[in-house]
């Protein structure tokens, strides 16, 4: 009991003490109240000292890049392929995603329990993609697990099995999304303005396809499928962490040095013909907020303005100080946040303006929007707006460099837009060249108001009447699938 009070008054005194001292601390502070006039110096910006990687080409064709980051005990593997959604025969979408996923589901030796066991057993799992041009599948190991995992993850993609149960076990899942997802209207304005946006080319539609297709695609589909695109040399194999390239170069041959090159054929889009600009419309009864999708056909990743083209849209409407936002957010307040972005990819991907806004200001919204693109073509942007769009990504691009699965999903776009292996380190450097007027140069060759396709997916009896005064022709009503009604 006695040892009990003196360990008590021990911490009483601390804490006096303590309190003492920081009632000092305060009074010398408000004796001398400039400290807070004076706002506290910036650190240094962030640099990016793109990590080197090093490309070899296996005897099969696989590609693999190799970047050594050795300050944890983690190594992070992505398989990325050049084909994803795009890739779907067209009375098959959903085909590349559902074929994705299948593969963890079970191979010629292995069921997905036994997956699971030899995986998650290690502290790992095994993660997968599927965007428009691309499909991958993914793993972090600790380093002493890598090898086995990596032993697991080559079994999974080398020999699936598309076993029935399994497939009808996936075929259940991706529908009850599909029906999950069409009750949201941000999803559903997504999936018409594609749809109208691009028609029956392949980049009209989501990766998880429609419901009449899911139910159709067979186990021969899923086989045709990954017989044509999951091919050696249609992959690249993408290390990043704790091993050597010369480790990591054993550990893959070993691995996929014996996985056969396939026969299949993997072809980028077409370019997709222009769509009829108008006014569409998806009503959605008592919705108390109109999605918007404003626009037209972009450019591919390919195209040589690109950088141009990026800064002019964080100007426009890819950050949050973006004219569009700052207008329909912060001075109107229409909306909690409305952007703009262009979707880069192996073919002519989309432009679009994206916001949700109060029904009852539908027309006036998209008006600022209309607006917004004009002037951002007829006049300059200020040095200021300039800066902060380069800002915005030279200052944010270390923070993609910070982590091994980060670094990997860099080097993946490297890989599926075939950019140089240097891309990243040159990069900083292409943004400072952008000027004012490529700035502007970029809006008047890339930005086109006046053969936009503006979709609403809101409330008809309180929009409907409206939006004839846009004067861009007869209003056009859609189902939620983009099909004319």
């Amino acid at each position: 009991m006695k040892q009990f009070y003196l360990t008590l008054s021990f911490l009483m005194a601390c804490l006096l003490g303590a309190c003492a001292s920081s009632s000092s601390q305060a009074v010398k502070l408000q004796l001398n109240p400039e400290f807070r006039r004076a706002v506290p110096p910036p650190g240094p910006s962030p640099i990016l000292v793109a990590p080197e990687a090093i490309l070899t080409r296996l005897p099969n064709g696989l590609t693999l890049i190799t970047i050594e980051k050795r300050n944890l005990p983690l190594v992070h593997a992505t398989m990325v392929f050049k084909s994803g959604s795009a890739s779907d025969p067209a009375n098959r979408w959903g085909l590349a995603g559902f074929t994705n996923t299948i593969l963890k589901t079970g191979t010629t030796s292995l069921s997905s329990n036994e997956i699971a066991d030899a995986v998650e057993t290690r502290g790992s799992s095994i993660g997968n993609h599927v965007g428009g041009d691309s499909s991958s599948l993914s793993f972090r190991a600790l380093t002493e697990s890598f090898h086995p995992v990596l032993e697991v993850f080559a079994d999974i993609i080398k020999n699936p099995s598309f076993t029935p149960a399994e497939i009808e076990r996936q075929r259940v899942q991706r529908l009850t999304a599909l029906s999950q997802a069409s009750d949201s209207p941000q999803r559903t304005a997504n999936v018409v303005f594609h749809r109208t946006l691009y028609g029956p080319h392949p980049y009209g539609h989501t990766v998880l396809g429609n419901e009449s297709s899911l139910k159709d695609i067979t186990a021969e589909d899923l086989r045709s499928f990954y017989n044509n695109h999951y091919r050696p040399e249609n992959a690249a194999l993408i290390i990043v962490g704790d091993i050597s390239s010369k480790d990591a170069r054993s550990a893959v041959e070993k691995s996929f040095g014996q996985w056969s090159a396939g026969k299949g054929v993997t072809l980028p889009p077409e370019a997709p013909s222009p769509p009829a600009p108008g006014v569409f419309l998806v009503n959605k009864a008592n919705a108390p907020q109109s999605q918007l999708r404003i626009g037209h056909l972009g450019v591919a990743r390919t195209n040589p303005d690109y950088f141009s083209i990026v800064l002019m849209n964080a100007i426009l409407g890819g950050t949050f100080n973006s004219r569009i936002n700052m207008n329909l957010r912060e001075d109107k307040g229409y909306t909690y946040g409305a952007g703009s972005h262009f979707d880069f990819r192996k073919s002519v991907g989309p432009f679009a303006v994206s916001t949700g806004v109060r029904t009852d200001v539908t027309l006036p919204a998209i008006e600022e929007v209309l607006k917004e693109i004009k002037t951002m073509r007829e006049t300059d942007a200020s040095e200021e707006e300039l800066q902060n769009a380069k800002n915005r990504y030279s200052l944010a691009l270390p923070g993609y460099f910070q982590t091994v699965g980060g670094i990997a999903s860099m080097y993946s776009k490297v890989f599926t837009f075939d950019l140089p292996l240097d891309y990243y380190r040159e990069l900083p450097g292409k943004l400072a060249a952008v000027s004012v007027a490529d700035v502007r140069m970029a809006a008047q060759k890339y930005l086109h108001p006046d053969t936009m396709v503006i979709l609403v997916v809101g409330d008809k009896a309180q929009v409907a009447g409206e939006l004839p005064k846009l004067n861009r022709g007869d209003l056009q009503e859609l189902d939620s699938t983009g099909d004319p009604l």
